[in-house]
C-alpha cells in the first residue's frame, strides 16, 4: 500500500471505523481516482480536500461501506425469533433495532415477521450509508435481495408487499413502522433509540471490518440501548469471535441449538466470562427469572442436529459399535453446540476411524478441548489435523484463531497464511467437502477473515 492509499484509508477509518481491505481496496481506489479526475486534483491535494470536506468524505465512506444483505439472511435466527421469542411478547409492544442495515432488507424482514406473529413493533433501521438507506425509504427491491437462505420466509414478504417483473415493493404500512436514520455505529454520537429501550438488536456481518478497540466501543453502546433481558444478535459466522467481557455491561452468551446470541443481564447479576463459546451466570439459583423461563423452555426444545455432507437417511440414529466417524460427525458437532461434551466424547470414542478420517478425529477432539478451555491442548490437536491433511483448512483456521487468542502473532500469521492459500483454491474450484464443519459456511467470509488478520498480524509478528 503506497503513501496515498494509507492516507486515504486512515481518513476513512478515523471517521467511520471501517477498515478497507481485500478486493474492495481496488473498488475504493477506482472511485477515488475518478473523483480526483473530476476535481482535477492530485493525490496529496485530494487527501487534504477529503479531510476538510464532510460532503466529499461522506461520498467516499458510502463507497467504502459494503452493503451485502438480503431478506431473512441467516434464516434460523428469524426462525428462533418466530418460535421462541415473539410468543413471549404477545400483547406487548416491542422495540427492534437493525444497526448497519445497509439497504434495509434486515429491518423489513424483522417488521414483516413481527407483524405476521401479531406483534406490535417499532423497528429502527440505521446505517452510515445515506444512499443505501434511500433504498429502504423507497421500499423497492430487486431480485438480488432474495436468496436460497431465507426462502422459507419469502411467502411472508408476499403477504406484505408485491412482486412483479423482477422487483419487490414493500407495503407502505410496513415501511411506516420502520424509523430510518443515518448513524455511524463506530462514532461517538448517541444512537437512534434511548438507553435500555430495545428488546432486540441485530448487528450482523459488519464486525470483521472493525478493529478490536472499535468493536468494544460498539458493543458497549449497543448494550446500553438494550433493556435488561433483551437480546443482541450477531452473524452466526461472527459470534464465536465476539468478546463482550470488555463492554462493562453484563451480556451473557446463550444458545438454542445452533442459534447463538447475547442476553443483557440485570446490572446486579454476576457474570463469569469464559474462553469457550458459552458464558454463564455463576449459579442457577442466582439466575434472573427471564433466564429460568428461557432454560425451562429450551429443555423442551429439540436442538437441530448438523448433518455431515456424507450422512444419509439410513445412518444410525444412535451410537453403536464400529459406526464410521463420517456418519456421526454431525451428531458430535450438535452435542458440542448443546455444550453436552460428555455425549460428544462418547460419540467420538464409539466411532471407527480409517486412516482417511484421522484428521476429523483430531479436529473433533480439539473442538471439545477448546470448549473446555484447554487452549494449548486444542491447538496441538488442530495442528495434528492440519499436518495430516494440508487441504483441511478448518483446522488451520481454528489454529490461527487460538494462536491469536494466546497472543502468539507469529504462529497465527503462519496458520492464517496456510488457510488463506487453501481457501483461495477452495473458492475458485467451488468445493464443498468441509462445509458441514462450519455453520452457514461462506468461503469468501473466512478468506477475508484470514487476510484481515494477516494484514494486522504481520506488523506485530517478529
Amino acid at each position: 500500500m503506497d503513501k496515498t492509499d494509507q492516507c486515504l484509508f486512515d481518513i476513512i477509518e478515523s471517521h467511520s471505523g471501517l477498515q478497507v481491505r481485500g478486493t474492495h481496496l481496488n473498488c475504493v481506489r477506482s472511485y477515488v481516482q475518478k473523483r480526483m479526475n473530476e476535481l482535477h486534483m492530485g493525490s496529496d491535494a485530494y487527501c487534504r480536500y477529503l479531510a476538510g470536506t464532510p460532503s466529499e468524505l461522506s461520498l467516499v465512506i458510502d463507497e467504502a461501506a459494503i452493503n451485502e444483505t438480503y431478506f431473512f439472511r441467516e434464516d434460523r435466527q428469524f426462525e428462533y425469533l418466530r418460535d421462541r421469542v415473539f410468543p413471549e411478547y404477545a400483547g406487548r409492544r416491542m422495540v427492534l433495532w437493525s444497526a448497519c442495515c445497509a439497504t434495509g432488507e434486515e429491518p423489513v424482514s424483522l417488521a414483516v415477521l413481527a407483524r405476521s406473529c401479531g406483534i406490535d413493533a417499532d423497528v429502527y433501521a440505521s446505517d452510515i450509508d445515506g444512499s443505501a438507506l434511500s433504498v429502504l425509504r423507497g421500499g423497492v427491491y430487486t431480485q438480488g435481495s432474495f436468496r436460497t437462505d431465507g426462502s422459507r420466509f419469502h411467502g411472508l414478504l408476499e403477504q406484505f408487499g408485491r412482486r412483479e417483473s423482477g422487483s419487490y415493493t414493500v407495503d407502505s404500512a410496513i415501511l411506516a413502522g420502520i424509523h430510518v436514520s443515518e448513524y455511524n455505529l463506530a462514532g461517538t454520537g448517541s444512537g437512534p433509540i434511548p438507553e435500555e429501550s430495545a428488546d432486540i438488536v441485530f448487528v450482523r456481518n459488519v464486525f470483521i471490518y472493525f478493529n478490536r478497540k472499535t468493536q468494544n466501543r460498539i458493543i458497549s453502546n449497543l448494550a446500553r440501548c438494550i433493556r435488561p433481558g433483551g437480546l443482541l444478535f450477531f452473524s452466526m459466522n461472527e459470534i464465536a469471535g465476539i468478546d463482550v467481557s470488555r463492554s462493562g455491561i453484563p451480556l451473557i452468551k446463550e444458545h438454542c441449538g445452533a442459534v447463538y446470541f447475547f442476553r443483557k443481564a440485570d446490572a446486579a447479576a454476576p457474570v463469569v466470562y469464559h474462553k469457550s463459546r458459552s458464558s454463564r451466570a455463576v449459579s442457577a439459583g442466582d439466575e434472573p427469572s427471564y433466564r429460568k423461563s428461557r432454560k425451562q423452555q429450551a429443555e423442551h426444545h429439540s436442538a437441530p442436529v448438523r448433518q455431515a455432507a456424507s450422512e444419509n437417511a439410513g445412518a444410525p440414529s444412535a451410537c453403536s459399535d464400529a459406526v464410521p466417524l463420517r456418519l456421526l460427525g454431525g451428531k458430535i458437532l450438535a452435542a458440542i453446540d448443546r455444550h453436552n461434551l460428555d455425549d460428544a466424547r462418547k460419540l467420538l470414542s464409539s466411532c471407527s476411524c480409517g486412516p482417511a478420517e484421522l484428521e476429523y478425529r483430531f479436529y473433533y477432539s480439539a473442538v471439545i478441548s477448546k470448549e473446555e478451555g484447554k487452549i494449548g491442548e486444542a491447538a496441538g490437536l488442530f495442528l495434528k489435523a492440519f499436518l495430516l491433511n494440508r487441504a483441511f483448512w478448518p483446522a488451520s483456521l481454528q489454529l490461527g484463531l487460538l494462536y491469536k487468542e494466546q497472543g502468539n502473532e507469529k504462529e497465527a500469521v503462519k496458520a492464517f497464511s496456510e488457510c488463506a492459500k487453501v481457501l483461495e483454491k477452495y473458492i475458485e474450484q467451488q468445493k464443498t467437502c468441509y462445509n458441514f464443519l462450519v455453520e452457514s459456511f461462506s468461503p469468501s467470509y473466512f478468506y477475508t477473515l484470514c487476510t484481515v488478520y494477516l494484514k494486522k498480524g504481520k506488523s506485530h509478528a517478529v
